[in-house]
């Protein structure tokens, strides 16, 4: 039981760690998409 538990835990810990680092990406391009969006209607 205890076993089973903990190989849950980590899994779950290990899911929420890829899945901050798949959002923090997702983030970053999201925002450079926006500010190229940004500066090209600004210029033109």
């Amino acid at each position: 039981m205890k076993k089973s538990d903990g190989e849950i835990h980590e899994k779950t810990a290990s899911w929420g760690i890829l899945q901050s680092e798949w959002l923090r990406k997702c983030g970053r391009l999201l925002l450079l998409l926006l500010y190229r969006f940004v500066i090209g209607w600004a210029f033109f």
